[in-house]
């Protein structure tokens, strides 16, 4: 007879192993399910897809023997259907383009879940060292931005995204009725890390039904490493069951994965707004840098940074100079430079300064509404 064992007791055990070998993740739809569709879910977006090409649409029809009509009305509820209306998608460039460019703008109004947040302190804090997702949503790149004011775009060391990726909606994705794929690049990944020495293989909300991705590269990790299953409903010895953003926080909370910096916050340049912010005389901040003309100030800004590590903005109210400094910031940020605000502007102490001089890398820090410190604090 199999003892059971508490909730604590798998967090405890998935903790020590985690602390004592580090981690690849492979994080699947579970992560991202309280703010992303799931498989079954993605109907909405097919019919929007199929709806914007009427010729395509016709072609299902003819496939299914029946007089053409909106895309809901020809397939809900029919598997056979929607079946055939993937096919549709995969081998119809416009069709397909019209479905990831959805996807990608409802990707763009999602927020991170708590489990994206934590996988990201996870991995900032090196506990994690790699990451395979096989989502499209760029949540985890925004949530490790938002944290800690670097991007995760272009870090194949760090993150494979082997079925698509909302960040690129024109390159191809692998759809939800296609085999899985693992790329070249990521099995070199593997082979290498494997080779080196034990981690731990950590899946979170992977339900590891296809074929492929098991046997490519969740097989020879599995041979070799210890192995940790997070989900509602996963089965195995070394298993958190539980929900990803419930589970993931509690790790990365006991691995002392750091996310708070006192009287600072991350910046991050992952969302944009259109000019409409501005046209209504709303405060601007980084996500209207794109929007925005850049000032011929903002070179000059970036220029005397990098060579004396300090610049003063002065100028009448609304004459640019918060978009000035966020512009000079996304600079340097595109250059590897983190970028930090502080929490309140206008509002800093003598160990706020202390704070931002003890960030380790390249950091710039905006500081808005710098006359209301106090003299010694803008001093420092």
């Amino acid at each position: 007879m199999m003892a059971l064992v508490s909730f604590d007791d798998q967090v405890m055990a998935a903790t020590r192993q985690l602390r004592s070998y580090g981690a690849v993740a492979v994080l699947g739809a579970g992560l991202s399910a309280p703010r992303y569709p799931m498989t079954a879910e993605l109907r909405s977006l097919l019919w929007h897809a199929l709806d914007s090409a009427p010729a395509a649409r016709a072609e299902l029809a003819a496939e299914l023997g029946v007089q053409d009509r909106p895309a809901k009305a020809l397939i809900d509820g029919d598997d056979a259907a929607i079946e055939s209306a993937w096919r549709i998608v995969e081998r119809n460039r416009h069709v397909r383009k019209a479905f990831q460019h959805a996807f990608a703008h409802l990707d763009a109004v999602r927020e991170p879940t708590p489990g994206h947040y934590a996988v990201a302190r996870l991995l900032h804090a090196g506990v994690i060292e790699y990451v395979v997702s096989f989502n499209w949503d760029t949540a985890l790149e925004r949530a490790h931005e938002q944290l800690f004011g670097t991007s995760l775009i272009d870090r194949s060391d760090l993150l494979a995204k082997p079925h698509g990726d909302a960040g690129a909606p024109d390159a191809h994705w692998i759809l939800p009725h296609e085999p899985g794929v693992v790329t070249q690049p990521v099995l070199d990944r593997m082979t290498t890390l494997i080779a080196e020495r034990p981690r731990v293989l950590l899946v979170v909300g992977y339900s590891g039904f296809d074929t492929t991705i098991v046997e490519e590269l969740l097989g020879p990790a599995e041979d070799r490493w210890p192995v940790v299953r997070v989900g509602p409903s996963v089965l195995g010895a070394e298993t958190v069951t539980g929900f990803a953003d419930d589970v993931m926080p509690m790790l990365a909370d006991r691995l002392n994965a750091p996310v708070d910096m006192v009287g600072w916050r991350w910046v991050g340049f992952a969302r944009s707004r259109d000019l409409r912010a501005a046209l209504m005389g709303y405060r601007l901040g980084p996500q209207d840098v794109r929007a925005c003309p850049v000032l011929p100030a903002a070179h000059l800004v970036v220029d005397r940074l990098r060579r004396a590590r300090f610049a003063v903005l002065i100028g009448d109210s609304g004459a640019g100079k918060s978009m000035t400094a966020f512009h000079a910031a996304y600079e340097l940020h595109r250059d590897g430079w983190a970028v930090v605000e502080l929490s309140q502007p206008g509002v800093a102490s003598l160990d706020d300064v202390r704070t931002f001089d003890s960030l380790p890398g390249r950091v710039v820090a905006v500081v808005d509404d710098a006359q209301a410190l106090a003299p010694d604090v803008l001093h420092a």
